[in-house]
């Protein structure tokens, strides 16, 4: 009787395990905010998104400002991708990859 009752337990806790990461799976809007808590902003990011059953993912494009002096002449400002960073969140947290 104890294995079965083992079993049963172990069974529900990772069905709550399961349960719980659903519901709390961030979304871009928590994934923004906590860019803006970070501080690393200079420009606004690109930023893509993939929500799976249990986790999200999001990759972040940053941009930084170079002068381009070859088009006629003229120095035009533009935006050139400087690094990207993957994150994974999961239970409400976001990790860097």
């Amino acid at each position: 009787m104890k294995r079965k009752t083992f079993r049963n337990t172990v069974f529900l806790f990772i069905v709550g395990v399961i349960l719980v990461s659903f519901i709390t799976r961030p979304g871009l809007n928590d994934f923004t905010t906590y860019l803006d808590k970070t501080g690393q902003l200079k420009s606004p990011p690109s930023i893509e998104h993939s929500s799976s059953g249990l986790y999200s993912t999001f990759t972040v494009t940053y941009f930084e400002p170079v002068a381009d002096t070859a088009a006629g002449g003229g120095s035009k400002i533009v935006a050139v991708p400087a690094r990207k960073e993957s994150y994974i969140g999961f239970l409400g947290r976001f990790w860097k990859q």
